[in-house]
Formats: C-alpha cells, sequence, structure tokens
C-alpha cells in the first residue's frame, strides 16, 4: 500500500513496498519552481521527535530541467528498522542541493509535520 495524502502530504506505506513519490514546490510567486540539471534532491526519514535519527535518506540528481523529479524508492529502502506489529509514524522532509545551497521544499512548517507513516508487512518466514 502506498498513498499521499494531497493536503497534508502524509505519505503513508507499506514496509517492504516500492513506491514513486513525484516533487514538486512552489516560488515565492505562487509559479511552479524549476529544477535544474545538477541539482541535487534529497529524501530524508527521521525518527519523529528526533531529528538527529535518519532512517532514510535518497538522493535523486536531476538530469534535466523541469518542474517534477521523481524519487523512488525500493522495498529494501522501505524496510526501516525491524519487523513492525503496529503503524510508526516517522517525519520526513525533501531538501534540494542539501550540500551546496541547502533549501528544503517540503519539511515540518507552519502547517506542522510532514508524516510518514509505515505500516507493518507480513513475515517471509
Amino acid at each position: 500500500m502506498f498513498k499521499i495524502d494531497k493536503t497534508s502530504k502524509q505519505i503513508s506505506l507499506t514496509r517492504g513496498d516500492v513506491a514513486q513519490i513525484e516533487v514538486s514546490a512552489l516560488n515565492e510567486d505562487g509559479t511552479d519552481y524549476t529544477f535544474n540539471e545538477g541539482d541535487i534532491i534529497r529524501f530524508k526519514v527521521i525518527k519523529r521527535k528526533e531529528c538527529n535519527s535518519v532512517e532514510l535518506q535518497k538522493d535523486v540528481e536531476v538530469n534535466e530541467a523541469g518542474t517534477i523529479v521523481n524519487i523512488s524508492l525500493t522495498s529494501e529502502d522501505t524496510k526501516i528498522g525491524g519487523l513492525i506489529n503496529k503503524p510508526v509514524k516517522y517525519w520526513y522532509e525533501v531538501e534540494v542541493n542539501p550540500e551546496t545551497n541547502c533549501q528544503t521544499i517540503i519539511g515540518y512548517d507552519e502547517d506542522g509535520e510532514k508524516i510518514f507513516m509505515l505500516y507493518p508487512e507480513g513475515s517471509e518466514e
């Protein structure tokens, strides 16, 4: 299971599933932000209230200028921690060029935290 709530931006995902996250941003004037070739987009999942505890980090390099970047999460990427028996709530953020000229485009803001909800998967045994 994978879904993104358009209003709250909450990502809900079953542990071990794949996901394709479409990222876009707006300029201050409300127009679409254009990602440039060579930009690095970083998707980070962190433990709630523990901003130094990164559980998943995925960097994507933009190959062609455009207003949308896709971040692909593999089954291995989403196997955060051990097996779980109830949903686990994390926070997430998306940054542009985190090592050179960091701009957070999705993250904790005036609307609150951005939730990454991880649901249990069945055991393979």
